[in-house]
């Protein structure tokens, strides 16, 4: 009877030590945890700032396949936003339209977490060039000495062909 005691008891406390997530004070690796398992709000963007910026770019190493992200809710798009027909977010994607989010002010990198090449039919970048649109984004980051206020005026995307859609 004791040793029944003691395992409902242990179950007891690992269910009550687990951290739920808060989005008005996110933990970056929390939500990409959530977001990779696909358990996330998918209406609601958490709150990230300037203070998760390295942790984000960091994350965006990553360019695994993803069901979904949080979008910008003033967009129309209802399915995901790939205008070539690509049927799945890339991880890294999504968090560098979460930095540009945050660079430039709104919280949202566009209406849509997708990079593309202008054009008459605008097509998504595939992971390599993500990659570099990553590098971009970080050494854009550090030339401004990390200060939110000089990065907002600066456009990492300026010397590319690429576009948030």
């Amino acid at each position: 009877m004791n040793k029944l005691y003691l395992c409902f008891l242990l179950i007891l406390l690992s269910l009550g030590c687990k951290k739920s997530f808060d989005p008005a004070n996110p933990d970056t690796d929390q939500f990409i945890s959530l977001v990779k398992k696909g358990n996330h709000d998918p209406y609601q963007l958490p709150r990230f700032n300037a203070s998760h910026i390295d942790r984000l770019l960091e994350l965006a190493k990553d360019t695994s396949h993803i069901a979904g992200y949080p979008g910008n809710p003033i967009s129309s798009k209802s399915s995901l936003p790939a205008p070539d027909g690509r049927r799945y977010l890339i991880l890294s994607e999504c968090l560098l339209w979460t930095v540009e989010g945050i660079r430039n002010g709104s919280g949202y990198g566009s209406l849509n977490p997708l990079l593309i090449v202008p054009g008459e039919i605008p097509t998504s970048l595939q992971a390599k060039e993500i990659l570099e649109v990553r590098e971009k984004y970080q050494k854009s980051w550090e030339s401004t000495g990390k200060s939110i206020t000089q990065w907002s005026s600066v456009n990492p995307l300026q010397s590319t062909i690429y576009r948030w859609f």
